[in-house]
């Protein structure tokens, strides 16, 4: 430790504990925090994820003003889908695109005028969704057992440790 001083070796209970609760709370928190996201014509929303065969990519949008939305889709490096809608004021649609093969998926999506929101889903399969929160509650379960497992073999290797009885007082 800096300065000289000593710390504790840190258990191995603790760190499992600590990057399991970690992956269930950001795993649920990704997965619940979804808002979605402003487009104006200075600033257009693009992106890109590693998609798996037959995942799915849908693009949610809704319009204040009347104006035309530029949906582009490029699959590593070349161009899999365009689309120019115009829209009217308070118009949502959404549209959703399917991966045949795995690969690299670019996205830009602008708006002429006005403003839009935008939100894209991306549907990858269920592993990715469930193995997160499946693991860090397998660490936080294994964290515990090993906690209270540790806490009965100090108890009983340790003489100065007092047993706790439960006594019933008869009057």
């Amino acid at each position: 430790m800096g300065a000289g001083g000593e710390a504790p070796p840190i258990k191995a209970r603790d760190v499992l504990m600590l990057v399991g609760l970690t992956l269930l709370v950001a795993s649920i928190v990704m997965r619940a925090w979804d808002d979605p996201v402003p487009v104006t014509p200075d600033a257009p929303l693009e992106g890109s994820s590693i998609m798996p065969n037959g995942g799915d990519i849908t693009i949610a949008y809704a319009v204040d003003t009347s104006s035309t939305i530029t949906i582009r889709l490029l699959v590593e490096g070349d161009e899999v889908f365009r689309q120019v809608v115009p829209v009217a004021a308070g118009d949502e649609a959404s549209v959703t695109y399917s991966m045949e093969e795995r690969g690299e998926l670019v996205w830009s999506i602008g708006v002429a005028q006005g403003s839009a929101e935008v939100d894209v889903d991306l549907a990858r399969g269920i592993a990715p969704v469930i193995a997160p929160p499946l693991l860090g509650a397998l660490l936080v379960g294994y964290a515990m057992v090993l906690s209270r497992s540790q806490e009965g073999a100090d108890a009983v290797l340790d003489p100065d440790v007092e047993a706790v009885v439960d006594a019933v007082l008869l009057e």
